[in-house]
């Protein structure tokens, strides 16, 4: 059974080690590597290369956004799912604008990183139920006039 690997990118020690405790659990998932700032996991998806990188939006030297958008000329290109304190249109906006394939809210990780891998790894977006009401619905505003978040 070929499994999906994936980069952590949180700068929180202990978020980072609850996150790889749930990814972990699933016989499939295997963490190939760690990293508490954006400039490590960018350096860590370039040399790993792993199918997934799971991302906190804000963290020191560059943030999930900045690395996602530093990911674009890798092939085969990992993908993104976001973890956030913030349901921000904007944030969220510019997560998918960049190509994140998940965006769920730090509170709920519990319940919806593995399902949001899953979905990543299937090609389908995934969001946060809370984040995808009524921010969602101004989110797909923006989508239909990108010149708004250039």
């Amino acid at each position: 059974m070929k499994k999906t690997t994936i980069v952590i990118a949180e700068d929180h020690p202990l978020v980072r080690r609850g996150i790889r405790g749930m990814v972990e659990s699933q016989r499939d998932f295997e963490v190939i590597g760690e990293a508490d700032n954006g400039i490590e996991a960018l350096r860590l998806i370039e040399e790993l290369m792993p199918d997934i990188f799971v991302t906190d939006v804000a963290m020191p030297g560059m943030t999930g956004i900045e690395v996602l958008r530093h990911t674009q000329r890798l092939n085969p290109r990992p993908r993104a799912v976001f973890l956030s304190l913030y349901d921000s249109e904007v944030y969220i906006w510019s997560a998918l604008r960049n190509g994140a394939m998940a965006y769920i809210m730090k509170h709920s990780v519990a319940d919806h990183l593995v399902p949001a891998i899953r979905s990543a790894m299937a090609g389908k977006q995934y969001m946060f139920p809370q984040v995808s009401n009524p921010a969602m619905l101004r989110v797909e505003n923006l989508a239909a006039h990108p010149q708004v978040m250039q």
